[in-house]
């Protein structure tokens, strides 16, 4: 088995506050990745949301809008 080094990331499938499926692909790739995971979790909580309305994290962007 193999590994990557200074990398964080979550990938799956969670539900949104109305109940959609989502499909959720997070990557971080940085020597100090691990100091990354409060955003994964800010956005993860951020999908949970009802229709996304919060806006986002600091410094996270989506690449695609529903």
């Amino acid at each position: 088995p193999g590994g990557l080094r200074n990398v964080v990331s979550v990938a799956g499938t969670m539900h949104d506050a109305a109940g959609q499926a989502q499909i959720v692909v997070l990557i971080l790739n940085h020597d100090k990745a691990g100091a990354g995971r409060p955003v994964i979790d800010a956005v993860l909580q951020w999908v949970s949301r009802p229709a996304f309305t919060a806006p986002l994290p600091a410094g996270a962007a989506p690449v695609a809008t529903r």
